[in-house]
């Protein structure tokens, strides 16, 4: 399959053959056939690009599925996930709004287990122990 830059040369030959021949009509659909390459590889760009993006959300989509397989669902809006060997905790507010995965930080205040997440500033006290 050609390529602009094939087409575009071609474009080339056939202005220079218009130019020997004094035939400025030619040379002038010529000019015009090239801006419309010119704009059809901008296009062409343009959808590669979106391609590009689609495709990133595609994956995103796919990857979420397979977390999803794994959330152990708590009382409060934090879960964890059954393959995390770290158990670590995850905000269930961002997960539901954003399908990213954002570790909640865990302390203890007054001597009772709280969570905070840095992303979206949910945070609560759990009743989950925290390692």
């Amino acid at each position: 399959m050609g390529t602009f830059k094939d087409v575009y040369d071609i474009l080339k030959d056939l202005r220079n053959l218009a130019k020997e021949a004094s035939n400025q009509e030619m040379i002038d659909l010529a000019v015009q056939i090239q801006d419309k390459i010119f704009d059809l590889k901008n296009d062409n760009q343009i959808l590669k690009d979106e391609n590009k993006k689609l495709q990133q959300i595609i994956d995103n989509l796919e990857n979420a599925k397979e977390i999803e397989k794994h959330i152990i669902p708590m009382q409060e809006p934090i879960f964890q996930l059954d393959n995390d060997t770290q158990k670590s905790f995850y905000c269930q507010h961002c997960w539901e709004k954003e399908k990213k995965l954002y570790k909640v930080t865990t302390f203890y205040w007054n001597y009772e287990p709280k969570f905070k997440c840095y992303n979206c500033n949910n945070e609560g006290y759990t009743k989950c122990e925290i390692q």
